[in-house]
């Protein structure tokens, strides 16, 4: 998926790819070391960067999918949450069988009043939105404002999941346009400010 270029990890093009590496084969055919550069050429050839799985669009959800694409077609709300189970999480009781608190009394309390259609699900990631927003979830209704936090679960390094979040925000542009986009920062994680994981989502936002 296209990505905004703020968040766009640089890339070659294939034009300049096939020019580094044409420099590379004329400075070994020309070196004293020839043999030994032409034995290992693959490790001084120059690679295309590995392929972001954090932008291309994977299915999941399942029946929750099918029931977010039922209420969009429905159109019967004004503000659509999107996102992970921090997201899910807004609209549960205490009692829910995920075994976490649920934000429901806070919900409840400052949204009560308001059009809400909440499209969090547990264990969601950047491509997985991707996937359920071109795939019924961004169809069939026009929302007056998107939230959005998602990227905590991608498995993907720092600079990958910020492209992720981008393509999402993107997707929403171009299936919401007159939407207001409210792009949540993704929580703190880990033990303290030197966890690896808390590090990880700091890069990210």
């Amino acid at each position: 998926a296209p990505v905004p270029p703020e968040v766009a990890i640089p890339r070659p093009s294939a034009d300049e790819m096939a020019r580094m590496n044409g420099d590379l084969k004329q400075f070994i055919a020309t070196s004293p070391d020839k043999e030994l550069l032409q034995k290992w050429e693959s490790l001084i050839t120059v690679q295309l960067p590995r392929d972001n799985t954090a932008i291309r669009p994977t299915s999941g959800g399942g029946g929750q999918h099918q029931s977010f694409v039922n209420i969009a077609n429905t159109n019967d709300f004004d503000i659509l949450f999107l996102g992970d189970s921090i997201t899910y999480l807004w609209t549960v009781g205490d009692g829910d069988v995920s075994g976490y608190p649920g934000g429901k009394t806070v919900y409840d309390k400052y949204f009560a009043n308001m059009k809400i259609a909440n499209f969090g699900i547990p264990g969601d990631s950047t491509q997985g939105v991707l996937w359920r927003l071109q795939n019924g979830e961004g169809q069939g209704h026009k929302p007056k404002a998107v939230m959005l936090m998602i990227g905590t679960n991608n498995g993907n390094p720092a600079e990958e999941v910020a492209e992720g979040v981008g393509a999402d925000v993107l997707e929403l542009r171009r299936d919401f346009p007159d939407a207001k986009i409210l792009l949540m920062a993704v929580f703190p994680r880990g033990t303290g400010p030197t966890d690896s994981g808390r590090r990880k989502v700091e890069a990210i936002n």
